[in-house]
């Protein structure tokens, strides 16, 4: 089983008394090492003080005790290395074993949280359809899809429930393999089969070699190909093939789950276009974020009936590209997505100044994860398997906030500042003397930021987050040069700047 926080909090503080407890007995003895010599070494000269110089065989018998303090010393190093070597091993032996189970408490952990959502998703996909078929009238085609995913769902959750049994038999060795000939093609294309009935938006491609046979247990070589294809169908893009390649060659079998996941290329990211707001739209549009494709087709059909325009997203930078290039009245965000996860979407977008709202939908419903989410700037948190009815009325009260946002904060395009002007969607400007000239995309970005927090200091931190994005960091001193440029821009003194100021050590401040 697991170990819980508390009881791996106790094993650490038991842990950490058994270290000093150690260090301890080492103390003590080397002390009575220290204490034993001495004793030693007094006992010598007390003995040879009782001797008579002039006595025959003195030194004879000098030597003697000499000799029986040099024993005794060999003695006490003697036990002493081999009580400190034993206790040494034992505490070696105890630190690999506590470690050990630390690190398999951990695992235990990360398992049990991923399992959860993985148990949790095809739930709430299952309930959210039958409520779609309680609440809606559907046509008879809408009405058979839902139900052929609800059992789609239902045979997901069975097969998760045997994995865990699976597991838990292995974890216990009671799980018994057994090696018999298996056809590693039939079970192969019984993988691409389902994968192709559950994801029928994916494409997959079997490139499959006939009786291909091997000597192994079928439900562990079953696990394994699931588990290949899942993560590529999961990490890849929407419209990206994934091919399943088996051969043999020279007596080896080679299988390959190859996805074409194009990403984002650089060139998209710097090249975009500034933010387009559909000023004449008369839907909201909703942008749902959602990598599992059954709750995703639900969620945006019931959102679709609500007369909303919904926009799907099936990653975290997918998410990011789009709200950076269109205007949406509210987000629909899942935590555990490929790529970059829910929690640092909704930071890298709050750190931008968007104040989409932002509902987060997730499997995860401990209180530290729902403060986690709302720390990070989430206006609402909904925890999987949700009602339909709940999720609509939370939808409908973040939307009336954000007409309200809309309504309260018109996006002002041009922007005047002593003899300057800006034009935020041209990207042209009117510099101090007269002159225009047209700035790069990331100069009225960073223009944009600093003049929207006008006479607040501005971090580093957060323009290299809001300007550059997540996963370009380029060095601070790229901020400097661009300071510099407005102050060359929009300065009568650079050198005694009005406008544009540098904190040290800090960030940078528009004043006005």
């Amino acid at each position: 089983m697991p170990l819980s926080s508390y009881k791996t909090k106790k094993l650490r503080f038991v842990f950490i008394v058994y270290w000093f407890l150690l260090a301890y007995i080492v103390a003590a003895l080397v002390w009575w090492f220290i204490e034993l010599n001495n004793q030693n070494r007094q006992m010598t000269t007390h003995d040879i003080s009782q001797l008579k110089k002039e006595a025959p065989g003195y030194i004879e018998e000098t030597q003697k005790i000499i000799e029986k303090e040099k024993r005794k010393t060999a003695q006490y190093i003697g036990e002493g290395s081999v009580f400190f070597l034993v206790i040494m091993a034992g505490a070696f032996f105890i630190f690999r074993a506590v470690r050990r189970q630390l690190r398999a408490g951990q695992q235990q952990q990360n398992f049990m949280m991923a399992i959860t959502h993985e148990l949790k998703t095809p739930i709430a996909v299952t309930k959210l359809n039958l409520e779609t078929l309680f609440k809606r009238k559907l046509d008879e085609a809408q009405t058979q899809k839902l139900l052929l995913k609800s059992i789609q769902e239902t045979n997901r959750l069975n097969a998760l429930c045997n994995n865990i049994l699976l597991v838990s038999q292995i974890e216990d060795h009671r799980y018994n393999i057994t090696k018999e000939a298996i056809s590693l093609s039939v079970l192969a294309q019984g993988c691409i089969n389902e994968f192709s009935s559950r994801f029928p938006q994916h494409a997959y491609h079997a490139v499959i070699t006939d009786d291909i046979f091997i000597k192994g247990d079928q439900l562990l070589l079953q696990l394994a190909i699931n588990n290949l294809v899942d993560n590529a169908t999961k990490y890849s893009g929407k419209e990206s093939a994934i091919t399943i390649s088996l051969t043999e060659e020279a007596g080896k079998i080679k299988l390959a789950v190859i996805d074409e996941g194009k990403g984002v290329a650089d060139a998209d990211i710097d090249h975009s276009p500034l933010t387009i707001h559909h000023m004449n739209q008369q839907k909201l549009s909703i942008l749902l974020v959602e990598d599992e494709e059954n709750l995703q087709e639900a969620l945006k059909l019931n959102l679709e009936l609500e007369d909303y325009e919904v926009t799907s997203a099936w990653n975290g930078v997918e998410a990011l590209d789009l709200v950076q290039k269109e205007h949406f009245d509210l987000m629909i965000l899942d935590v555990m997505l490929p790529e970059l996860d829910g929690i640092s979407v909704c930071e890298t977008i709050r750190l931008q100044n968007n104040e989409i709202p932002i509902l987060i939908l997730s499997a995860k419903n401990s209180s530290a994860d729902r403060v986690l989410g709302l720390k990070k700037g989430a206006d609402d948190y909904l925890t999987k398997p949700f009602n339909l009815e709940e999720l609509l009325l939370r939808v409908s009260k973040l939307l009336q906030k954000s007409k309200q946002l809309t309504a309260r904060k018109p996006v002002e395009q041009v922007y005047s500042f002593g003899k300057n002007k800006i034009d935020f969607s041209s990207l042209e400007c009117t510099t101090k003397d007269g002159s225009k000239i047209t700035l790069t995309k990331k100069e009225i970005m960073l223009l944009k930021l600093l003049i929207e927090n006008k006479n607040e200091v501005v971090t580093r931190e957060k323009i290299l987050q809001s300007v550059w994005g997540y996963n370009v960091y380029p060095t601070t001193r790229t901020i400097d040069n661009f300071i510099l440029n407005f102050r060359k821009y929009f300065e009568e003194d650079s050198r005694n700047p009005k406008y544009f100021h540098s904190i040290r050590g800090i960030g940078y401040k528009f004043t006005e």
